[in-house]
């Protein structure tokens, strides 16, 4: 395995990490807004922590660019469904990260509001 698809899997592994974390607040937010922002002010404070949230975009970024990469370097040596399957999804799951991401920053960020049920 290259050095790129091995930090690929490695931030996927980091990342998804994360994600359970990111779902069980938006299952927990099933349950209602009190449950929401008891389960937030647990959970934000791992991945807002001043170092941990820019490593964590970092990696967000790194997995979308090394996908896109790595899909572009392999596009005419695919064969197969599944082969096609999974260069397909990995291409949705970059374009909805970046807006998803981009959304929350520029909601975050540029419009100053808070990315929770309030």
């Amino acid at each position: 395995m290259n050095l790129v698809r091995r930090a690929h899997l490695t931030s996927a592994l980091i990342i998804g990490t994360f994600l359970w974390v990111h779902l069980g607040n938006h299952i927990v937010g099933l349950f209602g807004q009190d449950a929401h922002m008891a389960y937030m002010a647990v959970a934000r404070r791992l991945y807002r922590d001043g170092l941990i949230e820019p490593v964590l975009l970092a990696m967000l970024f790194w997995q979308i660019g090394s996908g896109l990469w790595m899909a572009a370097q392999t596009w005419r040596n695919r064969h197969g469904s599944v082969a096609w399957l999974q260069v397909v999804s990995g291409m949705y799951l970059a374009a909805f990260l970046t807006i998803h991401v981009a959304a929350v920053l520029y909601g975050r960020v540029g419009l100053g509001l808070e990315t929770d049920f309030r």
